[in-house]
């Protein structure tokens, strides 16, 4: 039998097909492979019975031979179609299926380059599009103005979510804003962190004097000595 392989092209997008060459394939090899507008590049991401498994014994990717390409449009509002399906249907007596994706969807297929200056994380290797919250940027003390914390597609940045988990297992490393201790120089108010050039800004608790900035290491000697806690 003609093994079958997953391919997996920019944007996420997988399709399967038939290996009839004797030269072996190992996962992530780089094929060249015919698709519906010419021919593409991608890598193979699972072989033999996996791939079979995972294809399913589908009727619209390119092992089903003649399948007809799937009809893409837009709308700026969303679309009830379901009467255009029952019209496509009975015009084509074949089964119809049409599927509303949103804007994530929408620039995880088109892609494009983010506020970062690198390729759309959904376009180039996020695997799932989670929801995202304005609840995980308020953890990681961005600015909520949406402007500066939304993506190409309008929406939430993607790399809220993934990030999230390093930031907040990475407070935990730190005192709390607020939070009073007792320093080599005595009582002191915390009045900011900065996790990633892990230093603590910090003021006289009675709010009066300078400012001073120290790493998290220094701080946490000076809080041994004074015999209080972080």
């Amino acid at each position: 039998m003609t093994p079958i392989v997953e391919v997996r092209f920019k944007g996420n997008r997988k399709e399967y097909f038939t290996w009839p060459s004797e030269d072996p394939l190992a996962l992530h090899d780089a094929v060249i492979v015919e698709v519906e507008r010419g021919q593409d590049l991608g890598r193979v991401s699972a072989l033999g019975a996996v791939a079979e498994k995972k294809c399913g014994g589908c009727n619209g990717c390119s092992l089903a031979g003649s399948a007809a390409p799937p009809v893409y449009f837009t709308a700026e509002q969303r679309v009830d179609f379901r009467a255009l399906v029952r019209d496509l249907a009975g015009l084509f007596h074949t089964r119809i299926e049409l599927r509303q994706i949103g804007a994530r969807d929408e620039a995880k297929r088109l892609d494009g380059v983010g506020r970062c200056g690198r390729q759309f994380c959904c376009s180039s290797w996020l695997p799932e599009l989670r929801p995202v919250s304005l609840a995980l940027a308020k953890d990681q003390h961005l600015s909520l103005n949406p402007s500066q914390i939304s993506g190409g597609c309008g929406r939430l940045l993607c790399c809220l979510r993934y990030e999230h988990d390093f930031y907040v297992q990475t407070r935990k490393r730190f005192p709390k804003e607020g939070k009073v201790l007792r320093t080599g120089v005595g009582s002191e108010r915390v009045l900011a962190v900065d996790i990633f050039r892990e230093t603590v800004t910090l003021r006289a608790e009675d709010g009066g004097g300078d400012t001073r900035v120290v790493s998290l290491e220094k701080l946490r000697d000076e809080i041994a000595r004074s015999g209080g806690d972080a």
